[in-house]
């Protein structure tokens, strides 16, 4: 997501792996059978993949020196809880 981040713009990549986290989970909740769960599940881990890079970048690019590294281990770190969580609910 980097490179199609630095190619395409950074807000833009954002917006997209939001809208497509958004529609993955719609669909999941939505979903009755493994075939619908499956296209939904990946649209949702494709935009929580998807969003981490842009954002880093964003607040490397943005926040003031003396937070910069603090902000860039919260952003990181906010990132793997949503996922052990996320996991850790779906067993």
């Amino acid at each position: 997501m980097g490179f199609l981040a630095d190619m395409f713009g950074r807000k833009r990549v954002f917006v997209v792996t939001m809208l497509s986290y958004t529609i993955g989970i719609i669909i999941v909740a939505a979903s009755s059978t493994v075939w619908s769960l499956v296209p939904g599940l990946m649209l949702a881990q494709f935009g929580v993949g998807g969003e981490e890079s842009p954002s880093l970048s964003l607040i490397a690019e943005d926040s003031p020196v003396s937070k910069r590294a603090k902000y860039l281990t919260l952003v990181a770190n906010f990132s793997n809880i949503g996922s052990a969580l996320y996991r850790d609910c779906s067993s």
